[in-house]
């Protein structure tokens, strides 16, 4: 397979709930992606987290996340997203 089977069926179960709108449950699927660090699925993952976070409007809750990680230029994008019209 391409992927991590634990990983890839993670990474769809997260779109299926965020779906049926349930983004932290949608949060909680792509974290367990993240954590696996499979690298060929790793940043879109992570991409999508992002916009999760920041659609999700769990604007604070992102940016410390990807801070805790590492990933600044992620939690910047989540921070810009609360200006953007998805927030308003």
């Amino acid at each position: 397979p391409a992927y991590n089977r634990r990983s890839y069926a993670a990474y769809k179960l997260a779109w299926c709930w965020w779906n049926v709108g349930e983004p932290e449950r949608a949060i909680a699927s792509l974290k367990v992606v993240v954590e696996a660090g499979d690298p060929r699925i790793l940043e879109p993952a992570l991409s999508d987290l992002a916009r999760f976070y920041a659609e999700g409007g769990l604007l604070a809750e992102g940016q410390a996340y990807f801070h805790s990680i590492g990933r600044d230029d992620l939690a910047a994008r989540v921070a810009a997203a609360a200006g953007s019209p998805l927030e308003r």
